[in-house]
């Protein structure tokens, strides 16, 4: 879907390649038409560092997520992105556009702007990636992740609806 953005990815992957930096490869999951993603696979001469790997069930994507160094959600238009939330449980280090609700699950130097060159904003990030701060962002990835924890959600919503209830019961007394 094309406004997932991996289009930009793949672009940066050329830019990389530019710089010298040709240690990354890119894979995809899902279903759809990807010949517009292989052409410009093509077209940037990074076919080889593009697997599509197609659709996978739930129960192998952690699996999947596992087998991989970094995450990348360099979505165009986004709400809360589960699928970063499912890759920072499992400690990627990752990357993201300034879209929606990812912004606030990444740190700051792990954004990367859509709107204006996406492809070098982030291939910039990437080529400046070293150990410490892979390890630093996985930590991050683990940090955040725990927020979205099932007891960590369950307490947070039940703290609000004592709050709301209490609040409710507050208005009674003073009417």
């Amino acid at each position: 879907v094309r406004y997932k953005g991996q289009e930009y990815v793949i672009e940066a992957l050329r830019i990389l390649k530019d710089m010298n930096i040709t240690n990354y490869v890119y894979h995809l999951v899902g279903n759809g038409d990807s010949s517009y993603l292989k052409g410009l696979a093509a077209k940037f001469g990074v076919e080889d560092r593009v697997v599509f790997c197609g659709g996978l069930p739930h129960e192998k994507v952690f699996s999947w997520l596992d087998s991989i160094d970094i995450y990348i959600q360099p979505s165009q238009t986004e709400g809360l992105p589960r699928a970063l939330i499912e890759a920072e449980s499992r400690g990627l280090p990752c990357l993201g556009s300034r879209i929606g609700g990812i912004p606030e699950l990444l740190q700051e130097s792990a954004i990367f702007d859509i709107k204006k060159r996406p492809a070098q904003n982030i291939a910039n990030i990437i080529a400046k990636l070293s150990k410490n701060t892979l390890s630093e962002m996985s930590t991050h990835s683990l940090e955040v992740a725990l927020r979205f924890d099932r007891s960590s959600l369950e307490k947070r919503r039940s703290d609000f609806y004592h709050s709301f209830y209490k609040y409710v019961l507050d208005l009674k007394v003073r009417k």
